[in-house]
């Protein structure tokens, strides 16, 4: 007897599987997903620097107010371009 072929179904498109992992970590964006899961204390640092409440440490990026988002993306940003040429000086030359 020979074996039945079942027929192969197409994978979904890949924006649907990007959108169906997200859900599955409850992000709404890659951003959001990155940030929803950085450590609360550095959450804590980017939310005291982009001088935002204590109450949004504990909150997901996308449950805040475009505004903070705005504040927080914009910290990141200029964060990242300061502290830059710091990221290779050896600890010997960190005086």
């Amino acid at each position: 007897m020979i074996p039945q072929i079942k027929p192969v179904t197409k994978a979904p498109p890949a924006a649907e599987s990007i959108a169906q992992a997200r859900q599955l970590f409850n992000a709404n964006s890659k951003g959001g997903l990155i940030y929803d899961n950085l450590p609360k204390r550095t959450k804590a640092m980017i939310c005291f620097g982009a001088r935002l409440g204590q109450s949004h440490i504990d909150m997901k990026l996308s449950e805040m107010d475009e505004v903070s988002r705005a504040k927080v993306h914009r910290l990141v940003n200029e964060f990242y371009h300061d502290v830059k040429p710091l990221i290779t000086v050896p600890l010997s030359q960190f005086k």
